[in-house]
């Protein structure tokens, strides 16, 4: 049976996790995909398992950590000859450690991962989504990013910058007809926090959520237009508290919640909120 596709979607750091939950997601509801990552054999597990869907599955191996790999999805992003219509800026990677042990190298690379490529797809797409009037970008954070977050200095830096960035541009769309979200999730359940050995047990059952979930609050916000989504009653709630308390109160509170799932010895580690 025919399905009337909705518009093409490119999917960042989709082989796993929070990505690949959107691919599965949208492919489901009429999206055609291009999905992005650095892993050729999953994007093709994963392509290969939507086939019978319908959808057209584009693959395109990229590292994103690689500024040749990033000119090659802006060009894709820019072409209209099957144009984009919708840009999920979902790949990252997390890292635990106190800043004055890091890597700066690796903390830097942190930084151009979730903020300037971002912000690199982000311009290779919005003109032609403003002429046309429709479509959007999807940027996936973190709730590290609404509050200073000791042991994920660099990160939470990241994450807030990302933030900002959405909410900025979101404004600047608007009267376009185009949307520029923010999704914002807590602990997720995915393959980084379970190579990264996180001890779930420091955490209520109900602060954690799976990546499926995630996804599906976190379009569904976008749809509505919603400039900042935050999936989850209890990440809801306490960014909602952290935005009054003051700071010293809400970033020991963050330094606690990081100590108590993190089974190292707060030296480092490679995971944390998403």
């Amino acid at each position: 049976m025919e399905t009337t596709r909705r518009g093409g979607v490119l999917i960042t750091g989709a082989s796993s996790g929070i990505g690949s939950a959107f691919a599965r997601i949208l492919v489901g509801s009429g999206h055609d995909l291009i999905v992005v990552a650095r892993r050729a054999d999953r994007l093709d597990e994963l392509a290969e398992q939507m086939q019978d869907t319908g959808a057209n599955i584009e693959v395109l191996v990229a590292d994103l950590q690689d500024d040749s790999d990033v000119r090659r999805v802006e060009d894709r992003l820019r072409s209209r000859a099957e144009p984009v219509q919708h840009l999920v800026n979902n790949a990252g990677v997390t890292d635990y450690t106190f800043f004055a042990n890091s890597e700066i190298d690796r903390a830097v690379a942190q930084l151009a991962l979730h903020t300037a490529v971002p912000m690199r797809l982000m311009r290779a797409i919005l003109p032609q989504l403003v002429q046309q009037g429709s479509g959007g970008v999807l940027n996936i954070a973190s709730t590290a990013g609404l509050q200073a977050s000791p042991g994920l200095a660099a990160y939470s830096a990241s994450k807030a910058a990302l933030i900002t960035l959405s909410e900025s541009v979101h404004h600047e769309v608007k009267p376009f007809g185009v949307r520029v979200s923010c999704l914002c999730p807590g602990y997720t359940r995915t393959e980084l926090q379970d190579a990264a050995g996180v001890d779930a047990s420091g955490l209520s059952r109900m602060s954690w959520m799976s990546a499926d979930t995630v996804a599906r609050v976190g379009w569904r916000g976008y749809r509505r237009g919603r400039a900042i989504i935050v999936p989850g009653t209890i990440n809801r709630a306490t960014a909602v508290a952290f935005r009054y308390a003051p700071r010293t109160i809400s970033r020991h509170f963050i330094a606690t919640i990081v100590r108590q799932v993190h089974p190292h010895d707060h030296q480092s580690s490679t995971a944390g909120p998403r």
